[in-house]
Parts: structure tokens; sequence; C-alpha cells
């Protein structure tokens, strides 16, 4: 429960999709930003459409079985598999079998690419390398590097998400993300 305020839930199911930035899946961004307009108290501040142009976003991807991740140069990058089965990714010619629901962090510069042949999920959040940092903590996980930054909260059975202001204590069925200004 959180001990802050919190903003009233945006519903995943009304948000518009994207294609990915090199054309090959599509994703639903749930929040991004310029770190100035965060430290101001605007905590959604970029359209969509042009979210890929933001300080940091955070986002919610659909693979279709294998693909090649977007590269993002200049950020880092952590993604959860939202699906029952490990994420397959080839990461610069390394084999990662990331678990369920288990942060994975990996450079936007870095090749990726997913080998798994199921269609899943995967939540996402993207950090301007040198301008915004960030984590992204799934279920009961207690400690934060940013206990006092906002966090965006996600709802892992229906995506549906909201901020909340100050400290909060992470439940189970539940993912929390924090931005910082570096």
């Amino acid at each position: 429960m959180s001990t802050g305020t919190a903003d009233a839930p945006r519903r995943f199911a009304d948000l518009d999709t994207v294609a990915w930035a090199n054309g090959r899946g599509v994703t639903t961004t749930l929040a991004a930003g310029s770190t100035e307009d965060f430290l101001r108290g605007s905590l959604f501040t970029t359209p969509p459409s042009r979210a890929f142009g933001s300080d940091w976003r955070v986002s919610v991807a659909r693979i279709d079985g294998p693909s090649e991740f977007s590269t993002m140069v200049g950020f880092d990058r952590v993604i959860v598999g939202l699906g029952h089965e490990p994420l397959e990714l080839v990461v610069d010619g390394r084999t990662e079998l990331v678990p369920p629901l288990s942060p994975f962090a990996f450079a936007g510069e870095a090749r990726v690419r997913s080998t798994s042949t199921a269609t899943t999920l995967d939540l996402n959040l993207f950090g301007r390398r040198g301008v915004a940092v960030g984590e992204l903590r799934v279920g009961a996980s207690t400690h934060s590097a940013y206990p006092e930054s906002p966090k965006l909260v996600v709802d892992l059975a229906t995506l549906d998400h909201w901020w909340t202001a100050g400290p909060f204590a992470p439940q189970a069925g539940l993912a929390t993300v924090t931005i910082a200004s570096i």
C-alpha cells in the first residue's frame, strides 16, 4: 500500500499502440517525458506518438515470436517478460534466458533479438544515459535506490497503471517503475 498520494489509474485498453522504431513489432507507451518536466511535477509529458524522443519511457511491447529489437543508442534499458515462459534473448551474441517477471538490463546500443517462438508481452523502461536513471521492480521487492521519487505502478494482470508519490510498499502482482534525474 502506498504511503504517498496516487493519481487515478489509466486503463491500458484505452491506450494507442505504435510500431517499434525498427518497424518489426508494436509497443504501447504507458508514460514518457523529459526529466525537466518530470522534476516540475508533470509525470506524463510526451504524447505516445513522440515518446521515442523522450528522456525516459515506460512501455509494454508485444513480441510475436523471433524478432530483432530496435537499437536505442544512448539509452539504458530494462525489460521484464510478462508471460509464463522465460524470454529467450540473444544480446550481442550471448544467449540469455530471462525468467518471467525478472528484470533484465542491457545497453540500448546492444544488438538484441528474441528467439522465443511464443507471443508474449514485456514491460520496458528506457532512460537516456547521463540524463535519467530508473529502476523497474516486480512484486514484493523491498529495496529501492530512489525511495522518495514518484513511481509508476503497473497492475501486471490488467496493465492498468497510476503514479504515486513518495514511499510505496511493493505488492505481489504489481510492478513499480521509478524515474530519477541525474
